[in-house]
């Protein structure tokens, strides 16, 4: 049987069973104690005095540290009935001693604490103990008394047709001993008593809650810890009943004062003390005050400089919370869309994630919980304060260097972070990377399937993580155009995260965050749409949006290593590139992107940068196991040259030289390494070092059918050698 709250203190006490009387130091003798026989002879057939002596011999037997438990085997069922009958009959006995008193309820308590004797009790027996008890506090409302009673009842073990039938009395006795006794050992058995009512009576007791709330709401802000949590979790069960909320908000509102002038103060001190409850109970009441928080400043200044002790806290728990707290209030003005989108609501629930606070991986992933929650509340505010919003959290989760040198390109917001040294976490916390994919695959694709994505046989919508999704892009046209250097870097980030994290999904992943780059960088560079592309723009701003693009590209063919997954998604993303630019980009010599073999035609074209990443030894090792995607890719890839003659055959030399020089170094490296003895697994001298003459066979044989259809288009197989 657990304890009862002591004193003030609410941790047990003088008035649990913990009763005993121990000898005082100095006795010299102790006289025994009866028999379990003769004690339960006492209580079913002895007189008043008898039975009120034994009620307390059989207390101290079952409470006292050291003393075996009370025989309960000796008691028949028919002797339970008359034990509480006897119980109900010595309640009501006139006169009745306060010590005498005492020990008959605690007796009562014990037993209605058991359910091996409470399932065998009548209901009408039950009833009785339940009428005797509510008939002694009626006339005493000592404290003992009342928490005696409290406990019995809080002890759930009285049938609940019990519950439900004194329900409107019982809540009322709770409203006057907590008005009434301003003890705090009576709250806390009163809120157990209060809880479980609500819990198993459900309506009964929340259609009063409008009288009995405003005795629940100061005790949220009690010194004892104890009693704020029950409290607080009274509120949140009645939060989760149907139009509650209003009842509620209006008892808070006759609050407010109190609010502003104290119970904020109390906030303050326990989060100094590291009371990571309190923040928990500001989020409460952010959710209870509700749209009264949507003017003026009176009420949420004092509420903000609560939880800015929180996210100045050294406690990383107490940080976790603040954001917890953040997103709360995020979620408040956001019932509201015109309070939450205007500039400078935003300009305040944006300040937290400006600060360098997110010092390990919980906090990190709190701040990124409550920074998307703004994104996704805001709607269609997100792409147009893009600079205030999103560009900070896109260093935060992708850069770790200092922003764009581009004077449009952060913002002030965003250089501000960058100025305070924040180290990216997608660097930092291997475990947020799939949040970032998700954050990024949205903001560019708006949750949505790519047209195009059904080229790979997907149709259904995907989930990378638990995260809340967005309506529409967010990463717009526009935004793009200001902010591209950032979007590339980090397109580079998700693509290595998506690598890292061997995300399930990661093909679907990849290839429709890419489609829905690539779009951007069309629509850029023609400054049309994908489907409407006349001819590749030849403006500065044109050529730097492909170069810039194929940089990444090129980086992330150097950081493949065989075998690696990123070799993989490199894969995937180029497959997507091919099917999306167009071939009179791909064949632009404007750009000037990647390497070449110097003095053909087509170098520095995207085509040639990309049969250059192509015949890479990691990639071949992936189009090898993979040749479907790898097959289609290169293919397209040759027949993307539309220049003149002299062009599309320098391309074709280009390709098959690139091509033979890949599969010699390749057989070179591994004939070294096999007379060094050091040659890995899977790269055995077998004449292409791995790769199987028919994987091999493919690409050349792609290169000679598209010159054959070149050759028949043309009739002319020397152009001026």
């Amino acid at each position: 049987m657990s304890e009862g709250p002591k004193g003030d203190g609410c941790s047990g006490g003088d008035d649990s069973f913990n009763m005993s009387r121990g000898s005082e130091a100095g006795d010299a003798l102790v006289e025994p104690l009866p028999s379990d026989q003769q004690l339960l002879s006492s209580i079913l057939t002895g007189q008043f005095d008898d039975r009120a002596k034994a009620y307390d011999a059989v207390i101290k037997k079952c409470s006292s540290p050291g003393v075996s438990d009370f025989k309960w085997s000796l008691l028949r069922k028919t002797d339970l009935e008359a034990l509480v009958s006897n119980l109900v009959q010595d309640l009501q006995h006139q006169p009745l001693e306060k010590e005498t008193q005492q020990s008959i309820l605690n007796m009562v308590g014990y037993v209605m604490s058991r359910s091996d004797f409470t399932k065998v009790l009548q209901v009408a027996t039950a009833n009785k103990v339940a009428q005797a008890l509510l008939n002694v506090v009626k006339k005493d409302k000592e404290k003992k008394v009342v928490v005696r009673v409290l406990w019995t009842f809080a002890a759930e073990k009285c049938p609940a047709s019990i519950y439900k039938f004194y329900c409107d009395e019982l809540v009322d006795f709770i409203i006057d001993v907590i008005s009434q006794l301003k003890s705090a050992v009576v709250a806390y058995e009163s809120l157990r008593l209060l809880l479980f009512l609500i819990k198993s009576v459900g309506t009964l007791v929340v259609e009063k809650c409008v009288d009995f709330y405003p005795e629940v709401f100061p005790l949220m802000f009690h010194g004892a810890q104890k009693i704020r949590t029950l409290a607080r979790n009274v509120t949140n069960i009645l939060l989760e009943q149907p139009d509650t909320l209003e009842v509620l908000s209006s008892v808070v509102k006759n609050a407010i004062p109190a609010i502003k002038n104290n119970y904020c103060n109390v906030l303050c001190n326990l989060i100094a003390d590291n009371h990571v409850d309190s923040l928990i109970v500001w989020q409460v009441c952010i959710r209870m005050l509700d749209k009264q928080l949507h003017s003026g400043t009176q009420l949420i200044n004092p509420l903000l400089a609560v939880i800015e002790k929180g996210f100045k806290s050294s406690e990383p728990i107490m940080r976790v919370e603040a954001f917890n707290c953040w997103h709360c209030l995020i979620n408040n003005f956001a019932s509201d869309h015109a309070v939450i989108s205007s500039n400078k609501r935003l300009r305040l629930l944006v300040a937290p994630f400006m600060a360098n606070n997110a010092r390990n991986e919980n906090i990190a992933g709190a701040k990124l919980h409550a920074w998307w929650r703004l994104i996704t509340a805001v709607g269609d505010a997100a792409s147009q304060n893009f600079e205030l919003l999103v560009v900070p959290l896109l260093n935060f989760c992708f850069k770790s260097v200092s922003v764009t040198k581009s004077p449009h390109a952060a913002g002030l917001a965003g250089k501000n972070l960058a100025m305070a040294g924040a180290a990216s976490p997608g660097r930092m916390y291997s475990s947020l990377q799939s949040k970032f994919v998700h954050i990024f695959n949205q903001l560019i694709s708006g949750g949505k399937l790519h047209e195009k994505m059904d080229n790979i046989g997907v149709t259904d919508p995907f989930k990378i993580c638990s995260m809340e999704d967005i309506k529409q892009p967010v990463i717009t046209l526009q935004n793009y155009s200001k902010h591209r250097d950032l979007i590339h870097t980090c397109f580079y980030e998700v693509i290595q995260s998506i690598a890292a994290e061997k995300l399930g999904d990661d093909e679907v992943v990849t290839y429709n965050l890419t489609l829905y780059m690539l779009d951007l960088v069309v629509q850029q560079t023609n400054n049309k749409s994908s489907d409407n592309i006349a001819s590749p723009g030849s403006s500065r701003d044109s050529v730097d949006v492909i170069r810039g693009l194929f940089t990444i590209l090129n980086k992330l063919s150097s950081d493949c290593i065989i075998g690696d997954t990123l070799s993989v998604v490199l894969l995937q993303v180029i497959a997507a590139v091919v099917v999306s630019l167009p071939p009179l980009v791909l064949s632009s010599r404007q750009h000037q992107v990647g390497s070449g073999a110097a003095g053909h035609l087509m170098r520095g074209t995207p085509a040639s940068s990309l049969i250059h990443m192509m015949v890479q030894l990691p990639l071949l090792h992936t189009g090898s196991m993979d040749r479907c995607r790898y097959g289609k890719a290169w293919s397209m890839i040759l027949c993307s040259c539309k220049g003149d003659s002299l062009d599309q055959l320098s391309f074709m030399e280009h390709a098959c030289n690139s091509l033979s020089s890949a599969v010699s170094n390749s057989i070179s490296s591994a004939a070294a390494a096999s007379e060094e003895g050091s040659c890995a697994a899977g790269c055995k001298l077998d004449g292409s070092a791995g790769l199987s003459g028919s994987f091999l066979a493919m690409l050349w044989r792609a290169m000679a059918d598209n010159l054959k259809t070149y050759i028949q288009c043309s009739q002319v197989v020397d152009q001026g050698d």
